[in-house]
């Protein structure tokens, strides 16, 4: 504490050992009654600090203004998870699998996050993608350098990160003008991976027409498209991101403005929550080839609508038949031909033009405006 006591700063650090954590093992039979059995063996290690800060930055009759950051460090590390119980070795996968990826097209090998002695709970083991080539297949590069590509849990993979973040920032801030109020607060974590699953599967043009794709989705590598779907750090991305908690602005009315015998004041207040995170949303966007808008068009707008009727299970002739494309939409799927016995088409021969029905609440307010062309009113 300083500065008569306006400026606070705590610190903490901490370290701890975790034994006898609990496991299921894989045993024989005799001696044991039953092949699984739970054991106290695993051993993990954590160790952080955390810096506080808090402050009363301008203080005056009529207006203050205070503000607190918390900042925090954890590191994580799964020590052992092996041992002996009465006699018998206990062992386990050198990588254990606790979080898998399931995919249209993908049957095997699709383990993501993984347990592995010596490093943090929970990393990213996967098999590094160098690029993609000519025929839209991912390159996986030979780890082992034994000349064959093996993405299976003790091939050609490696550590890529982790899912739990090393780093947590809280900011609060509070603002005060005579009866006038106003609180923030922000959080946010950082050092963590995040698999984008869902664009590895939606970016799959093999999968195109049976499931849906997304709109960009042909313009990837060079034009050709992706025409595979397999596990790899071509789609880990950063999980950074810095949440706008809540906002809350208030009012108080004193005894002296209400003159109510019993009462000393009101407080009213409007409070919003979870208003916006930043993220990296940049890198999403370009592994979907689209790049960042400044400005939205109406076309833009039907567009996400059409992505929201796939996101919907609405298939592509469901979607011509109860909509249509606008022409930036089917200029993306040139050159991709249906199955006509299907009810599908060509859009190389066919242009179609977006009707979308008015929303009921919109026609009841306004008597006046009629429904579009093919819904009911």
């Amino acid at each position: 504490s300083m500065f008569k006591q306006r400026l606070n700063v705590t610190f903490d650090w901490y370290t701890s050992e975790t034994s006898d954590m609990l496991y299921t093992y894989t045993v024989p039979v005799p001696p044991f009654t039953y092949d699984r059995l739970l054991v106290n063996m695993g051993t993990m290690t954590n160790m952080g600090f955390e810096l506080a800060v808090r402050g009363d930055i301008i203080k005056t009759k009529d207006f203050t203004f205070n503000s607190g950051l918390n900042f925090s460090y954890q590191k994580n590390k799964l020590k052992k998870l092996s041992g002996t119980y009465k006699g018998q070795p206990m062992t386990t996968s050198e990588h254990i699998s606790v979080a898998t990826v399931g995919a249209a097209g993908l049957v095997h090998n699709n383990g993501v996050t993984y347990l592995i002695e010596g490093q943090p709970v929970g990393v990213f083991y996967l098999p590094h993608c160098t690029g993609i080539d000519e025929n839209g297949q991912y390159i996986i590069e030979d780890l082992d350098d034994n000349g064959t590509i093996d993405t299976g849990d003790s091939g050609d993979r490696k550590v890529c990160g982790q899912a739990i973040p090393k780093y947590f920032l809280g900011w609060d801030m509070s603002f005060k003008y005579k009866n006038w109020d106003l609180s923030m607060q922000f959080n946010g974590a950082f050092g963590h991976k995040i698999y984008n699953a869902t664009s590895m599967t939606l970016n799959n043009m093999s999968n195109f027409p049976t499931y849906n794709i997304l709109s960009g989705a042909q313009h990837l590598n060079n034009g050709k498209g992706i025409h595979d779907v397999q596990i790899s750090d071509y789609w880990l991305e950063k999980g950074d991101y810095m949440n706008f908690e809540y906002a809350s602005l208030g009012y108080t009315f004193t005894k002296d403005m209400l003159k109510w015998k019993f009462i000393n004041n009101i407080h009213l207040s409007l409070s919003v929550n979870n208003i916006c995170t930043l993220t990296i949303v940049n890198e999403v966007r370009g592994r979907v080839a689209a790049t960042p808008r400044t400005e939205l068009t109406l076309n833009d707008i039907l567009d996400e609508r059409m992505l929201e009727l796939a996101w919907e299970g609405v298939r592509r002739p469901d979607q011509i038949r109860f909509c249509t494309f606008t022409e930036p939409t089917a200029d993306r799927f040139k050159g991709v031909t249906h199955n006509a016995s299907a009810g599908d088409y060509n859009d190389d021969t066919q242009g179609y033009t977006v009707v979308y029905p008015i929303p009921y609440a919109v026609l009841n307010l306004n008597k006046k405006l009629d429904q579009n062309p093919g819904y009911t009113k």
